[in-house]
């Protein structure tokens, strides 16, 4: 609840008027989520004292709409990793104590498919854990997305280097927390898939050593028109206000920008973090007995680089 309320008065409670219903609602369900979250604290409490160890997180990289969500689900195939669910990062402060009973009672609310694509939905689905640390409170650029208009275009926490240390401590603290509480769900290794974290590898690779990162890209003119439609589709559903164009066109130009850099910045720097490189392409062409084996070399931790021959010329 305060998490909510703070984003709201945050932005001077500047809500269009066809969007009141919506606050109605999200404000309900922020006074549940607190009264939920204390009582699944008391209830797990000695678990989250002590989690199971998981081993180090696997974390899916690249731009929005470059492959990571079909990543994902080829990667979750595999039945040695876990990842959270849709519901788990929509509700991440008491999924342990309200998940088996609420994912049924409130399964009418859950499109089949996501707005944005085909792409099939679901509370069971694999999710990104950005939607989780914005929903615990911690810095994120995902804030932005109740509040397009009023909200600064340059993304808040993407580069985490612009926090600081106090707030840097905050959004590990967070992160720390949802991977404790996936590894009471489930104890096997996480994969994480984030867009956002493209921007924050050394970080997390300094939080999680041994962890791997798979980064996956995408031909650019098609990325960039299939993320304008993303952020349309997310706004249209899911914001405060009635979204500006050209506050958009900024997000966008900001966003890109530090992914770049900090993505360049690390890629300088091999010894920083573990990376495997995939082209979205080529991907869909991995036949299934050269993807199990890479699926063992990525438990094992050897070191594997595949990208069929392609007759094409690769993306730049």
């Amino acid at each position: 609840m305060r998490v909510w309320f703070d984003l709201v008065r945050q932005n001077h409670w500047k809500i269009a008027p066809s969007r009141l219903g919506l606050l109605g609602t999200i404000s309900a369900a922020s006074c549940f989520n607190s009264t939920a979250e204390s009582l699944c604290k008391a209830r797990f409490r000695r678990q989250l004292e002590s989690p199971p160890d998981t081993g180090p997180p696997l974390f899916i990289i690249g731009h929005w709409r470059s492959g990571t969500t079909l990543l994902h689900e080829l990667l979750m195939l595999d039945d040695r990793f876990c990842c959270p669910t849709t519901y788990q990062c929509f509700a991440p402060s008491h999924f342990l104590l309200t998940e088996a009973f609420l994912t049924t009672a409130l399964a009418w609310i859950m499109p089949a498919k996501r707005p944005m694509d085909n792409v099939a939905a679901g509370w069971h689905r694999p999710q990104e854990d950005e939607f989780a640390l914005v929903n615990m409170g911690a810095a994120s650029p995902y804030r932005r997305m109740a509040f397009p208009n009023t909200m600064p275009a340059e993304p808040t926490a993407l580069d985490l280097e612009t926090l600081t240390a106090e707030e840097l401590q905050q959004w590990k603290g967070h992160l720390q927390r949802f991977i404790a509480m996936l590894a009471i769900r489930d104890a096997r290794r996480p994969i994480l898939k984030s867009p956002t974290h493209t921007a924050r590898m050394a970080v997390l690779a300094g939080m999680f050593p041994g962890a791997r990162f798979l980064h996956i890209v995408r031909d650019p003119f098609v990325v960039f028109p299939s993320t304008k439609r993303l952020w349309n589709s997310l706004h249209h559903v899911q914001s405060m206000q009635i979204d500006s164009e050209k506050m958009q066109r900024n997000m966008y130009s900001s966003v890109s920008t530090q992914c770049t850099q900090r993505l360049n910045v690390t890629a300088n720097n091999s010894n920083l973090v573990n990376c495997t490189k995939y082209i979205m392409k080529n991907l869909l062409r991995i036949p299934y007995r050269v993807w199990k084996k890479h699926t063992r070399n990525l438990v094992s931790g050897a070191s594997i680089k595949y990208a069929p021959p392609s007759k094409n010329k690769p993306n730049q």
